[in-house]
């Protein structure tokens, strides 16, 4: 009887411990990522950033790759009216894929630029 309650007195501190190791919420439900914010998306703040980081090292009036200017909001505002960015910046089959011989830009970028086409490309 004594033994059992030594065995007693042994394992149930240890799984009363070890049952609430993983009660803490941040380890049982990891973040899946930041939220990508699209609540306030304009062409100044939002797109032509990205554009000037991802986009005109090959697009610019300097370059001029592939006839495709991104420099101003009149030629951003014109590839988006025609289909032309949201498809190169997907990866649409039928688009020149952009960056060509790159990565698709990050998912957030392309719902910010989305956002933005899709409220008429604005020029705010």
């Amino acid at each position: 009887m004594k033994r059992f309650l030594w065995i007693l007195i042994l394992i149930v501190p240890v799984s009363v411990i070890n049952g609430c190791y993983y009660d803490v919420e941040e380890e049982l439900y990891p973040a899946t990522g930041a939220v990508c914010d699209t609540s306030n998306v304009t062409y100044t703040l939002t797109v032509k950033p990205i554009l000037d980081q991802n986009c005109n090292v090959c697009h610019s009036n300097a370059s001029q790759q592939g006839s495709v200017i991104l420099d101003s909001y009149a030629d951003v505002a014109a590839q988006a009216s025609s289909g032309k960015l949201m498809g190169a910046i997907t990866h649409d089959p039928q688009f020149s894929a952009m960056p060509q011989g790159g990565a698709m830009l990050n998912d957030c970028n392309i719902l910010k630029i989305g956002k933005w086409v899709q409220e008429g490309s604005p020029n705010n």
